[in-house]
């Protein structure tokens, strides 16, 4: 993960003293850039869990174990939920964070609830134009953060998202509900309950349990609505298209790339200042 203008920032923000009568240097910011350099270690930490987030989900899809010659994957939408609201609270924490160190460096004096680069009109039209960066930035992503907005308001204050499993060959876009296990020649057969999907027809899953896991002779990916809605909504629809969701790892690449290009542009800025103040 790399992030630019950090090493320049640093040269600014820290200072570095040898410690006596030890091999080593302290190095800690400079008492007139403190909160900056706060501010800063708390956008890159949360960048990390950005990228994190995205990684882990990687490696749920890619999970696989080889059973009596046949490659199974596990299907863990749980664990893929998890990681996705962790992307969603991270993403719009980055952006509240970079929303403060700007504040703070052209000296609004915006207060608590104002201080939003997404939701305050007033404060994100300030910053716009005190930086023409920022501007061409929102106009390229404003959509996506705007929506970024709505899904964390979503989660916190009202409902769940829901994560669908994508069946690689039919495209449909399903969720599934253990019911029970029955004995059919011998073998543990899982049955379960379609709770959602992308339409009326619903593919031959072969489904079965490993352990407390389930898993599948195909490797799945996983999807999640474009848009706020909820799993009673999605099962009373007639048909829901496939293009009504969006694969749920390149959402949390995506929030990544956007999150570090806004601080990136913060960062510049921030440098921009404090070169100038000398």
């Amino acid at each position: 993960m790399k992030v630019q203008y950090l090493d320049q920032l640093a040269k600014q923000l820290v200072e570095v003293s040898s410690v006596p009568d030890a091999m080593m240097v302290a190095a800690r910011p400079r008492d007139e850039f403190r909160n900056d350099y706060n501010l800063i270690v708390d956008i890159c930490e949360k960048l990390g869990f950005l990228w994190l987030a995205a990684e882990e989900i990687a490696n749920i899809e890619s999970k696989r174990e080889f059973i009596d010659g046949s490659e199974w994957h596990y299907l863990e939408c749980s664990r893929v939920k998890y990681h996705v609201y962790d992307c969603i609270f991270n993403a719009k924490a980055v952006s509240d964070s970079v929303s403060v160190l700007l504040n703070g460096l052209f000296g609004f004096g915006y207060s608590r609830g104002e201080i939003d680069f997404i939701k305050t009109r007033k404060f994100r039209r300030d910053l716009i134009s005190r930086s023409e960066k920022l501007g061409e930035f929102w106009s390229d992503y404003s959509t996506w953060f705007k929506n970024l907005a709505l899904f964390r308001d979503a989660v916190i204050h009202r409902q769940s998202i829901p994560v669908f499993i994508l069946h690689p060959e039919t495209k449909v876009a399903f969720d599934f509900r253990p019911v029970g296990v029955e004995i059919v020649d011998g073998k543990e057969t899982l049955n379960f309950g379609l709770a959602a999907g992308s339409s009326g027809f619903v593919p031959t899953l072969n489904l079965k349990f490993k352990g407390s896991q389930v898993i599948a002779p195909w490797k799945p990916s996983y999807v999640m609505p474009k848009d706020i809605i909820s799993y009673d909504h999605l099962s009373s629809k007639n048909e829901v298209k496939f293009d009504d969701f969006q694969d749920v790892l390149g959402f949390c690449r995506a929030a990544f790339d956007r999150l570090r290009g806004l601080s990136e542009i913060a960062f510049s800025e921030t440098l921009n200042v404090i070169t100038r103040r000398g």
